[in-house]
């Protein structure tokens, strides 16, 4: 069960990475006012990967 709790923290983790860094190049040629809020949301989510690989690493 750890061990899948690594692999969906490792993956939220590359998502969100991804998600921000679209968001940042997608406002960088472009103006969307609202890229912010969307790149938080990226952000989010590869924190919470980062609490699941923790989470996920912890031997019982």
């Amino acid at each position: 069960m750890t061990d899948r709790l690594s692999d969906v923290g490792a993956s939220l983790v590359a998502v969100g990475l991804l998600w921000a860094l679209g968001v940042t190049v997608a406002s960088q040629l472009a103006t969307v006012p609202f890229a912010f809020p969307i790149g938080i949301v990226g952000a989010l989510l590869a924190s919470v990967g980062l609490i699941a690989i923790a989470l996920g690493d912890v031997d019982d």
